[in-house]
């Protein structure tokens, strides 16, 4: 049986949107903190993206 983890990171088209998958649904023994370092990661990712734009 496919877990819901394997199933999202099938869907990914990237290997970026694969990346923040795992990130996501990190086995760790505290789930909250894999949850942030994907926010972090995201909002890394969109600092990123403004920086470019403002040009």
């Amino acid at each position: 049986m496919t877990t819901v983890r394997e199933r999202l990171i099938a869907l990914a088209e990237t290997d970026s949107e694969r990346k923040l998958v795992a990130l996501w649904m990190d086995d760790d023994h505290n789930e909250n903190c894999s949850r942030q370092r994907a926010w972090q990661e995201v909002d890394r990712r969109l600092a990123r993206g403004e920086v470019r734009y403002s040009w």
